[in-house]
């Protein structure tokens, strides 16, 4: 997976990386769905603009949440453990720079 730091990614780079598997079609309208749910989910705590979508592209904005894995690029490395979403191929890339720094 990519980190972004709240900037903007396309719905294809996303849901490439998401759902590997699926034909294109598929996937976008499976991470449409998921956003929607996930928004209507969120929406009863006021906090349904974590993430932000525009045509074509999604992002989560960054000053609206607490996240260990931004913590630890922003410095605080002893929250790397040497565990890292080991079951996802997209993390593999995260997780060899992670594993780099320990």
């Amino acid at each position: 997976m990519f980190i972004t730091g709240g900037n903007w990614v396309s719905l294809d780079k996303t849901t490439f990386s998401l759902f590997e598997d699926l034909d294109e079609a598929s996937s976008k309208n499976y991470l449409r769905t998921l956003l929607y749910r996930l928004k209507k989910t969120l929406s009863p705590y006021g906090i349904e603009d974590i993430i932000e979508s525009r045509y074509g592209s999604i992002r989560i904005n960054p000053e609206k949440i607490d996240c260990d894995y931004y913590d630890y690029l922003n410095g605080n490395i002893s929250l790397f453990q040497g565990e890292y979403m080991g079951e996802y191929t997209w993390a593999q890339t995260t997780r060899a720079y992670m594993s780099d720094n320990i």
